[in-house]
């Protein structure tokens, strides 16, 4: 009960900040100069008195004076962007983000509040890029600049492991600070200089991370799977972009047999690892599940491609589904091939049906997989591919816009969440999607 009502105070507070952001946009034009001032003063005033007031008066409410204290920081960066505008100052936009990030550091030191610690992360961080970067995004790039950004990674490796020794107090610092990093480590190993080098040290720190935390902490071993996944796929890529050729393909193929062959291996220990979670062996075959089947799809579309192949999609369609889903789903082999050799039918088949408009026979394929897979993350991942070639078949037959098609699948999908059993796997695959379709 608690967190429902903390919860409303929340939402309260964030649309009392965006009701009068909005009161501002829409009435901007009418107001001189000296109203525009006084408006932006009273707006910190009233979220930091509001603040003040509700600490001193309900003493168990800690939590809502500190989000008011941090709408106060939020107004109080809206104001210092507004007398930059009003006069002209021609300042750089970092100093913007320099000066709001004073009030949300020292409000942090004196609180101790997650909320400050990460404001004053994102402020620091996005100061330092405008520095980088004042006019474009990532405009000449350098090899200063990613000697600049490792060095930043560093220190939010270094800022993550205080606050894993517990220095500092705080599960949105410490997800922040491990985000970025990973983030920052990644970009120096896609950008020129030196990508072998920190490359290898990318490589170096996922896998201390993975084997630190494979046991220990499963959310910390989620992300960097999510960012070890997006780092093999991307590395994969950009190899195949410089080295297209049909052996390069061939070896690719390899590795995504080479690393099903090693994922069995891996799967056993840590079915007999007594420490090892489900969710750990759950996210490890999702990841090598994503790798193996990218690299799969590539090889196969790659030597086509450079063979010039003249191939019926038909045909294609049939091999994806009668020599790689069917088997696969029919059978009981180690969870990273079967999911491997399925998803990459899936993939294939739907290619080839939208290809040559024939994305009603992935219906049946779908359904198949769905009907015969056990595991509730493996339905709903098949779930939303049924959403997602039936997005594809409407807006083939309908010839429907953007729009139009996300409202009937929006209304599709709610009125699949109503009919669903309660707390069955494809009302979540609806509410995800739901909140998605929604959000566009």
């Amino acid at each position: 009960m608690k967190k429902v009502i903390s919860l409303t105070y929340l939402f309260g507070v964030v649309f009392l900040l965006a009701s009068a952001l909005y009161f501002f946009a829409s009435n901007w034009q009418v107001f001189s100069r000296q109203e525009k001032v006084a408006l932006a003063g009273s707006l910190i005033v009233l979220f930091y008195g509001a603040a003040f007031l509700l600490d001193r008066v309900l003493k168990g409410a800690h939590f809502l004076s500190n989000w008011l204290m941090v709408s106060g920081v939020i107004s109080f960066g809206l104001s210092v962007a507004l007398l930059g505008q009003l006069y002209n100052s021609h300042a750089d936009s970092y100093l913007l983000f320099l000066v709001w990030s004073i009030p949300a550091l020292l409000f942090s030191l004196y609180t101790r509040y997650s909320g400050f610690y990460a404001l004053t992360h994102i402020l620091i961080h996005l100061t330092i890029y405008f520095y980088l970067f004042p006019s474009s995004p990532f405009e000449h790039w350098t090899p200063a600049h990613t000697w600049f950004a490792f060095g930043v990674g560093i220190m939010n490796t270094i800022l993550f492991l205080i606050i894993k020794k517990s220095w500092i107090s705080s599960k949105p610092l410490l997800y922040l600070s491990l985000v970025s990093a990973n983030f920052l480590f990644m970009t120096t190993a896609f950008s020129e200089g030196y990508p072998v080098f920190f490359s290898l040290f990318y490589i170096l720190i996922l896998w201390v991370g993975v084997y630190r935390y494979i046991h220990k902490e499963t959310s910390i071993f989620i992300i960097l799977s999510m960012f070890g996944t997006g780092f093999i796929i991307g590395k994969m890529f950009e190899l195949m972009a410089r080295y297209v050729s049909s052996l390069f393909f061939v070896g690719l193929l390899f590795a995504a047999i080479l690393l099903l062959a090693g994922s069995v291996f891996l799967v056993n220990y840590l079915r007999k690892h007594p420490s090892s979670r489900h969710w750990t062996k759950t996210i490890f075959v999702a990841s090598v599940t994503t790798i193996a089947s990218v690299f799969i799809v590539a090889s196969v579309f790659g030597l086509l491609s450079l063979l010039m192949v003249d191939v019926s999609m038909v045909g294609l369609f049939l091999f994806a589904t009668v020599l790689l889903v069917i088997p696969s789903a029919l059978t009981s082999w180690p969870a990273p091939v079967k999911y491997s050799l399925t998803m990459t039918g899936i993939v294939i088949g739907m290619l080839a049906s939208t290809f040559d408009d024939f994305s009603y026979a992935m219906f049946f394929v779908l359904a198949f997989v769905f009907y015969l897979e056990k595991q509730p993350a493996g339905k709903i991942v098949f779930y939303l591919l049924f959403q997602l070639n039936l997005g594809i078949f409407l807006g083939q037959t309908l010839d429907l816009g953007a729009h139009p098609l996300l409202a009937v699948m929006l209304i599709l999908n709610s009125a699949v969440f109503l009919a669903a059993q309660k707390r069955h796997v494809i009302q979540y695959g609806d509410f995800s999607l739901g909140s998605l379709l929604f959000s566009r």
